[in-house]
């Protein structure tokens, strides 16, 4: 792996520690900083769903959260106070070059979470590497992958993402289209590899050494002179989620490979744990590189050890873990680290170049995305999960039994993987499902209904469901059904939507969907339910006789679509209110009310309906 250091200056780190104190005046002419504003984020529901749909959600998160303090950074930038003013969607933060006097301001918002450097980072030439020729044919065979090709799997159909210095222009692999090359340096607009020796075209090499037929699409982290900064890390992960910009086409890639880390072994760093949550969610295996500070324990570093990566760990070919290779526990949380291992010494490579033979995780952590990329084309119901638990599981296990600090999990073996996917289940449970308008009063909303069949040898024991609204594309309003057992493969569905989850819908025809996983984790095909609200308040009429001291009244509510909420009324008499009675949501209501003759005396009826239109109304009591 090409270790990737901090190149943070003193000067830089002086200053910014001046910015992030109360400042004077006259700081406001101290140099800029660039800095990483985090927003104080609200909650994001990140439920497994289309690339495209989890990157508007995200997206519809920042501008909600950030409006109030773009609009401050807009005006900054007017008074030259701040400049490069970015928003970063994917974790809900905004990168600039800003004052210290400004720095200093931000701080003190209740909207800012917190404020960090967008630290420079830099990636130091290859360890390790000697001239040789020939092609990554040894390591690939010890994988297994040959048995796959065997039977016709050669990752035809999928896509992977290559995270890294670039890619040569002409690389055979390389997956035309639109958005199928991101340098967010604006440097190069077509395919191109920075690095002398073309790390990212060698990594993307051992990804097709793998999968010979897979696709290949790529961003560059590190821009010409091999520098990066955490925007642009960031901006690299929101293209991964959408890389035309459009969020309705699929065109988000199966699996990414990042060979490259923060430089800070054994610190907990979590700037990009929720981008990488965010593309787990969307089906998208992350893998990374485990780091190169080894020997020494817990010697993981950042992306590698997010608790939602695939961190890979190296060793040689006699299945020795490399002295070089970061090692576990991981630095947040002590879970197991690295995942899983594959072979990262003496890796004969063919790049930019020229032929070598090189050493690193960077070179290990292809084979396991080459791998994903085989299981993804032979299993295409397969989820993300099932494929990493079954290369976790299928891996051959060495040095201290079970999974270590060295290794891992063990040596990847993908034919073991396929074999532990092969006779797993996955198909998702199918749902069938009704909605209604409560008419209870006490518990309004739309009440589902229904049934789970799980499918594909599962039981219908472990089977969960939820249900959600898509507004403009986007899942909002996400709830749990209640799925009780009714027999070996068959549930009982049932849940409610409150009447607060639909009150910020527009008008129209909205859709309600629900869908069940079973307890392999399998998603099964989504059900769609009508949801229509509207915007207009129930009509409501009420009319009256008086009898004596006895006054029948009618009420007569019309309500369009959004299924009636609460009726209530109420009698004021001779300017007195009277407390407010609920009734039963009806179209028509009869009341019996006793008002003393000879009294000014008024019926007073509230309707609302789910949507939370309301209508108050009144009748006067005869005399």
């Amino acid at each position: 792996m090409r270790a990737v250091v901090l190149a943070l200056a003193a000067a830089l780190a002086c200053t910014l520690a001046a910015a992030l104190r109360p400042a004077p005046s006259a700081a406001s002419r101290g140099p800029e900083v660039a800095v990483i504003v985090q927003v104080r984020a609200s909650s994001a529901i990140l439920s497994p769903a289309h690339p495209g749909q989890i990157a508007a959600l995200l997206r519809q998160r920042a501008t909600r959260d950030q409006a109030a303090l773009l609009r401050v950074l807009r005006s900054a930038v007017s008074r030259g106070q701040a400049r490069d003013v970015q928003s970063l969607w994917i974790d809900d933060s905004i990168a600039l070059r800003a004052r210290p006097s400004l720095i200093a301001l931000l701080r003190r918002r209740a909207d800012v979470r917190a404020i960090e450097p967008d630290r420079p980072l830099r990636i130091e030439p290859a360890a390790l590497a000697s001239a040789a020729a020939g092609v990554p044919t040894a390591t690939v065979t010890a994988t297994g992958a040959p048995t796959l090709w065997a039977q016709g799997q050669t990752g035809r159909g999928v896509v992977v993402a290559v995270l890294d210095t670039g890619l040569a222009a002409g690389f055979p692999q390389f997956a035309t289209g639109p958005g199928n090359w991101f340098d967010p340096y604006d440097e190069h607009k077509t395919p191109y590899d920075e690095d002398a020796h073309g790390h990212g075209t060698e990594v993307a090499e051992i990804v097709a050494s793998m999968a010979p037929d897979v696709r290949v699409m790529a961003a560059r982290v590190f821009s010409d002179g091999g520098r990066s900064t955490t925007s642009a890390v960031h901006r690299v992960f929101e293209w991964v989620l959408d890389p035309d910009g459009n969020p309705k086409t699929d065109d988000a890639p199966s699996v990414i490979n990042g060979s490259w880390d923060d430089g800070q072994p054994g610190r907990c760093e979590t700037e990009f744990d929720s981008d990488i949550a965010a593309l787990r969610a969307a089906g998208i295996v992350p893998v990374f590189a485990a780091g190169n500070a080894g020997p020494a324990a817990a010697t993981g570093a950042s992306p590698a050890s997010a608790p939602s990566a695939v961190a890979v760990g190296s060793v040689s070919a006699g299945d020795i873990v490399s002295s070089f290779s970061g090692r576990g526990p991981s630095p947040c949380g002590n879970a197991v680290y690295p995942t899983i291992a594959a072979y990262g010494e003496g890796i004969a490579i063919d790049g930019p170049g020229g032929s070598a033979t090189v050493s690193g995780t960077s070179f290990a952590a292809p084979q396991v995305t080459g791998a994903v990329a085989l299981l993804a084309g032979m299993f295409p119901g397969a989820t993300p999960d099932a494929i990493v638990d079954a290369l976790v599981r299928g891996a051959r296990d060495v040095g201290t039994p079970g999974a270590d600090s060295d290794t891992g999990a063990g040596i990847l073996n993908v034919v073991q993987a396929a074999t532990l996917l092969a006779g797993a289940d996955h198909a998702g449970p199918r749902v069938t499902v009704n909605a209604r308008w409560s008419q209870d009063s006490a518990h309004p909303g739309l009440v589902l209904s229904g049934r789970v069949h799980e499918r594909g040898g599962g039981t219908s024991a472990g089977v969960a469901a939820i249900a959600f609204i898509a507004l403009r594309g986007v899942p909002v309003a996400l709830f749990a059904l209640t799925a009780t057992p009714l027999g070996a493969t068959e549930s009982r569905l049932a849940g409610s939507l409150l009447p607060r989850q639909v009150q910020r819908l527009e008008d129209g025809r909205h859709g309600l969907f629900v869908r069940a996983r079973d307890a392999a984790g399998n998603w099964g095909p989504v059900r769609q339910v009508v949801l229509p609200i509207d915007r207009i308040a129930p009509g409501v009429r009420v009319s009256g006789v008086r009898r004596g001291n006895l006054v029948e009244a009618t009420l007569l509510v019309h309500e369009t679509e959004s299924g009636l909420a609460t009726l209530r009324y109420r009698v004021e008499v001779g300017g007195k209110a009277g407390r407010w009675r609920s009734l039963k949501p009806s179209s028509h209501v009869r009341l019996t009310l006793h008002v003393t003759p000879g009294r000014r005396a008024i019926l007073r009826v509230r309707a609302a309906d789910v949507a939370g239109n309301e209508t108050r109304s009144g009748f006067m009591i005869p005399r």
